[in-house]
């Protein structure tokens, strides 16, 4: 681990698999930056899956300590394509601003194995009984859902062939 005045570092290696996630906090605009690098040093080439999560309330974090599942009642999802998941919280009243909140997975074209699955409802992705930790989505595709949903979240997921170094 790193840390740097402008981001933070995450160094890991397994199984010959290199991964660098560095984190970049927006100075100006409320945005959060995540880019993972991996590089393969086997012999051999790889083929990895990827699976983001992120669950959402875009409400101020006294309104959703109050009341999560109401907060959450007013959030819109939909995928924009390309790998890009948008939420928007619609406006309760006339004065209220607007909040909107993306997710993006972008990834060389090379070394995409196949098109991006996307999710947005938290109970499909973890299923019955399941919690984050083990959710049900990573023995299965992920179904896509979008629009108005009880408990927004934002997944996304890509295969990856990763070729030697």
């Amino acid at each position: 681990m790193r840390f740097l005045a402008d981001h933070t570092e995450f160094h890991r290696r397994a199984l010959d698999i290199e991964t660098v996630q560095a984190i970049t906090v927006a100075a100006e605009d409320d945005a959060e930056l995540r880019r993972i690098t991996i590089t393969n040093w086997s012999s051999r080439t790889r083929e990895l899956e990827f699976t983001s999560y992120s669950e959402l309330s875009l409400a101020p974090h006294a309104a959703d300590t109050a009341h999560p599942a109401f907060a959450k009642l007013f959030v819109e999802t939909e995928y924009a394509g390309d790998g890009l998941l948008i939420a928007h919280r619609r406006l309760r009243s006339p004065e209220d601003n607007p909040i909107w909140s993306a997710h993006m997975l972008v990834a060389t074209p090379d070394v995409l194995a196949e098109g991006v699955q996307f999710e947005t409802d938290r109970a499909a992705f973890l299923g019955r009984g399941n919690t984050p930790a083990s959710p049900d989505a990573l023995r299965r595709e992920l179904n896509g859902s979008v629009g108005t949903v009880v408990d927004p979240v934002f997944s996304l997921r890509c295969r990856i062939v990763l070729f030697t170094a």
